[in-house]
């Protein structure tokens, strides 16, 4: 029961760590853009 409960842990990590770097490379697009527009 708890390697299940771990394995659950580890599975929801991992996708948030893959949204989360998604959600930092859409930041840094954005700001790429954002400062393209200024220059």
């Amino acid at each position: 029961m708890i390697l299940g409960l771990n394995r659950k842990v580890k599975n929801i990590s991992y996708i948030f760590t893959k949204d989360y770097k998604e959600i930092i490379l859409l930041g840094v697009y954005l700001l790429i853009r954002q400062t393209g527009k200024f220059l």
